[in-house]
């Protein structure tokens, strides 16, 4: 009996032992079951994420080419605005040599002197340390006289009058760009002009010696063939019976080294002339070279000539005096009121020169009378011209 309860009590917790192992192990499974639903979830979670981050990556993405087509389309903007910038440049050049050639030979400001300073006076005109003074009624509203003549600042020049250097028939026109073509390469080891520019206008000054030499000689040759074939057609010259073909104009083939350039060459030769003009090395001698320099007017004048024109406006009532000074450098104005004492009135360098001073009695009308000398370096020059008179009236 003991051991049949011994046995039992063995089977029984070993049963026991099974079932309680069997509970373990699937708490067990079922923990580890549940760790593995929140991993997943997590995983689903960070799937999501990654989801959403490539998203927002291919948006990124896609934000980025657009700036850079953006990017691009300035860069495309700026390098039109670069080239136009490029070409004002060139056109500024251009327009400052021509300036500069300009301010060669004009003095925009009028000069005015004392009214002590008569006709009998030569020599210089009043410095600053001959005792006048700035209070004295004088009109020091413009630049100062130009300084005497030294080795250093001046080149000696023909003081006689030159004609237009560009020929004004066509007949003589080919010669003149032939010269200027074959002299600009030569003259230019002197004028250092830039090669390239130099190449262009050569290649200007050649195109345009052909079309007014062989091209046009050529095409005034064809005119009465074309003519003469044309009447012929008309009057039914022939048989009557044969087509009538019309005569073919035919090109002259271009000389060697010649080329095709764009319209305006003569504007852009003429240009250059300016800026050659305009260079430190110039020389008269570099400019006869090229033919930019006209012939002297071999007329002799002695006086200068004037013309008076009274402007009247609502702010005064003046004089204007419209000059020729035949190649000297300026002219010396004298004037006298109502047949008083003649006075210097101004050295002026360019025409005209507009006498604006108020009357000399406020609301009196008065007689002026003018008379000029030439004016070179030195001073007033040569003989008197015959006195012109105009009446000035108050406004």
């Amino acid at each position: 009996m003991r051991g049949r309860e011994i046995g039992w009590w063995k089977g029984r917790f070993r049963g026991l032992l099974r079932e309680t192992g069997l509970q373990l192990g699937s708490g067990v499974v079922q923990n580890h079951s549940a760790i593995v639903q929140d991993q997943f979830a997590i995983v689903q979670d960070r799937s999501a994420t990654v989801q959403d981050c490539s998203a927002t990556v291919q948006d990124c993405s896609a934000t980025v080419q657009d700036q850079v087509a953006i990017v691009q389309d300035q860069v495309a903007i700026v390098q039109d605005h670069s080239a136009t910038v490029q070409n004002q440049v060139a056109i500024v050049q251009n327009q400052f040599a021509i300036v500069q050639d300009q301010a060669a030979t004009r003095v925009p400001a009028k000069q005015h002197f004392p009214d002590a300073v008569t006709s009998t006076q030569e020599g210089p005109m009043p410095s600053w340390d001959d005792g006048q003074h700035w209070d004295a009624g004088l009109f020091w509203d413009s630049a100062s006289p130009p300084p005497l003549p030294t080795a250093s600042n001046h080149k000696r020049k023909s003081t006689m009058k030159r004609q237009p250097f560009f020929p004004r028939t066509n007949a003589a026109r080919p010669d003149w760009f032939g010269n200027f073509a074959a002299q600009l390469t030569i003259a230019n080891a002197i004028l250092g002009l830039p090669a390239g520019d130099v190449t262009n206008i050569i290649k200007d000054a050649l195109y345009a010696k052909y079309l007014t030499g062989l091209w046009l000689t050529a095409v005034r040759e064809f005119g009465p063939a074309a003519t003469a074939a044309l009447e012929g057609f008309l009057n039914q010259d022939g048989d009557g019976v044969t087509a009538f073909v019309p005569p073919v104009f035919t090109v002259p083939a271009l000389p060697a080294g010649v080329t095709a350039v764009p319209t305006g060459a003569l504007n852009r030769i003429l240009l250059m002339a300016a800026r050659i003009k305009a260079l430190p090395t110039y020389t008269e001698a570099i400019g006869l070279q090229l033919g930019i320099v006209g012939p002297e007017d071999a007329a002799e004048h002695d006086v200068p000539e004037f013309t008076l024109k009274r402007l009247t406006g609502e702010t005064c009532d003046c004089v204007q005096l419209d000059f020729k000074k035949f190649g000297h450098k300026g002219v010396a104005i004298y004037c006298s009121v109502n047949d008083g004492p003649e006075q210097l009135l101004a050295i002026d360098l360019v025409t005209p020169y507009v006498d604006n001073r108020p009357l000399a009695v406020a609301g009196v009308a008065e007689k002026r009378t003018y008379r000029q000398r030439f004016y070179d370096d030195n001073g007033p020059v040569g003989d008197f011209t015959a006195a012109s008179s105009v009446t000035v009236s108050p406004n």
